[in-house]
């Protein structure tokens, strides 16, 4: 019961993809840029991205970074 309470106001507070473009997206773009700047400073570092569709037609976007012959892998 509780599950489908949330369920049927997740509308009214998951923000609008406009809400998330300009400066919130921004703003966790150059936190991003910040931590990797920091973590990489003086390493030699590869990055590779891609993003491709599943079966059902769902985006999935991944990124790899190899620091020191290490490989660190997050996908979304």
């Amino acid at each position: 019961m509780l599950f489908l309470l949330f369920q049927s106001t997740a509308g009214d507070v998951i923000p609008s993809h406009l809400q998330l473009s300009g400066h919130l997206l921004d703003n966790a773009d150059l936190t991003v840029k910040m931590q990797l700047m920091e973590a990489l400073w003086g390493e030699y570092a590869v990055l590779a991205s891609d993003g491709w569709k599943d079966k059902s037609r769902d985006s999935v976007n991944g990124v790899n970074i190899s620091v020191g012959g290490k490989v660190r892998l997050r996908s979304s």
